[in-house]
């Protein structure tokens, strides 16, 4: 009896040693941190990238919130380092919010020793935003919700002025490696000038703001709050992104501009259409790359239509060059399909008048 009690004395003692020591955590750790709290442009811009807490964290989220009155351009990013000296991107580029006490996101992913929060562009200096940052031992999923937007919408301008030229500097990169996409753009408050126009460049990691193609270019109807304007993207290699407002003159107005990417999968971007019923040489898209459709003959007569691969400023007269197709048309409804790639822009010229509609991006 005594030997018993001695051995369920020497277990119990084990036992309650054993409960007073400290194993260390077993569940996944998170953390959250404001590195940007109410900064103005230039104060974010001054320094090197906002550290952050890291505890061993694999998926990161850094959230964009806006007062009262948003910045014009914000865009920022969530970046790793080995060292603390050198970072690099492990996240989208996310844009500020769009509308007044919203919100943007964006995600990363992987563990680095040195985690940071870098705000890329913002305007005006004195506009003030803030970003927070969390992040939790797990690997992530596929973004959705908010950091989905991100990831897609990229909000280019805010209530930018239309009497001066903006843009949106080199520092946006296509989210899934294409142009495909669409520009949604809309005047505020008064119309804007006519002859203003909306450019997409195109830059390779290796060269700099401003030596990229032009690949896009649309002219902007000058219009008032309503309607909004969209313009079809075509798909095509795209690393980095410029987008361009040029003012055609005075206005007292804002706009705003947003650049929707199509996901890789999903469905093709709408082509545009150019009804045509005389004989003057009519330009169908002015700059390259440019993607025809089809040309379809809604009314025809016994003649030609022919089809140039031309810039906008050499679709004039009667064009003899970089002839691409010259189509014998009857009185029949017919169309021809040709899903080609042009490179220069998309010219057409009817030799006698009828009615034929072109669809291309």
């Amino acid at each position: 009896m005594r030997r018993v009690l001695a051995v369920a004395c020497v277990v119990l003692a084990v036992a309650i040693a054993a409960s007073a020591q400290f194993l260390g955590y077993v569940s996944n750790q998170s953390t959250t941190s404001t590195p940007v709290n109410n900064l103005s442009c230039t104060a974010a811009l001054a320094g090197t990238p906002f550290l952050v807490q890291n505890i061993g964290q694999g998926a990161h989220i850094a959230t964009a919130l806006s007062g009262a009155s948003p910045p014009t351009l914000l865009t920022y990013i969530i970046q790793g380092s080995y060292d603390g000296i050198t970072f690099f991107d492990i996240s989208d580029v996310g844009t500020g919010p769009s509308t007044a006490n919203d919100i943007t996101a964006v995600s990363g992913y992987g563990y680095y020793p040195v985690v940071a929060v870098k705000v890329l562009a913002c305007q005006p200096g004195t506009a003030t935003f803030t970003l927070k940052y969390s992040a939790i031992s797990l690997t992530p999923g596929a973004p959705v919700g908010t950091t989905q937007s991100g990831q897609i919408i990229k909000h280019v301008a805010n209530g930018a002025a239309s009497n001066s030229t903006f843009s949106s500097n080199n520092t946006l990169r296509t989210p899934f490696g294409s142009s495909a996409g669409a520009l949604y753009f809309q005047y505020l408050g008064s119309p804007g000038p006519s002859g203003s126009t909306l450019s997409v460049q195109c830059n390779s990691s290796a060269l700099i703001s401003g030596s990229g193609n032009i690949v896009a270019s649309f002219p902007i109807a000058q219009t008032a709050i309503s309607p909004q304007q969209i313009f079809a993207m075509p798909a095509f290699a795209c690393p980095l992104f410029v987008v361009t407002y040029t003012s055609g003159g005075a206005s007292a107005g804002t706009f705003l501009l947003d650049y929707a990417f199509v996901p890789a999968g999903a469905g093709p971007i709408p082509f545009q259409y150019t009804h045509v019923t005389g004989t003057t040489a009519t330009v169908v898209k002015g700059t390259a790359p440019a993607l025809l459709h089809t040309l379809t003959v809604n009314t025809g007569v016994a003649s030609t239509i022919s089809i140039f691969d031309l810039p906008a400023a050499s679709c004039t007269g009667t064009p003899a060059t970089n002839t691409v197709a010259v189509i014998t048309t009857t009185t029949a409804t017919q169309t021809y399909t040709y899903d080609t790639n042009f490179l220069n822009g998309i010219c057409v010229k009817a030799a006698n008048a009828m009615d034929f509609t072109v669809s291309a991006q």
